[in-house]
């Protein structure tokens, strides 16, 4: 009986060492980069019909985006400008003059990919949240 369970115990030592031992490599340092939209919210008003927010990656690399979705652009509408470089972008909001009274909401979800070569397959993300209040 004792055997047995020594036995038992040794082969789920091996099998254990054997299912570790095919798994892929995984990099044991998560990437501190992120891609950042400071700020991440603005208000919009029929006073202050506009507001600018600048979008980068936080190690100041160059890089390209894709917008991976958007809210209601009814009354609110963006317009994005790279700098020279590419490492950040301008992003500025505008509500349309017709916008009656109301409050109103967008957003703007933007990706890039990691330019780490270890970490190729990772996408950062970054939304942009808009609010318009005509009173």
């Amino acid at each position: 009986m004792v055997m047995s369970r020594i036995t038992v115990f040794i082969a789920l030592l091996l099998l254990g060492g054997a299912v570790a031992s095919c798994g892929p490599d995984i990099p044991t340092e998560p990437s501190n980069n992120r891609l950042q939209t400071i700020p991440d919210t603005l208000k919009l008003t029929p006073i202050a019909p506009s507001a600018v927010t600048t979008m980068n990656l936080a190690c100041g690399c160059t890089f390209d985006y894709t917008v991976t979705g958007y809210g209601d652009t009814t009354y609110i509408r963006y317009q994005m400008a790279p700098s020279q470089n590419k490492s950040s972008y301008t992003i500025t909001a505008t509500a349309l003059p017709t916008a009656p009274q109301g409050s109103y909401s967008s957003w703007l979800s933007l990706s890039t990919p990691d330019s780490n070569p270890d970490n190729a397959a990772h996408i950062f993300y970054d939304t942009l949240h808009v609010t318009l209040i005509v009173p």
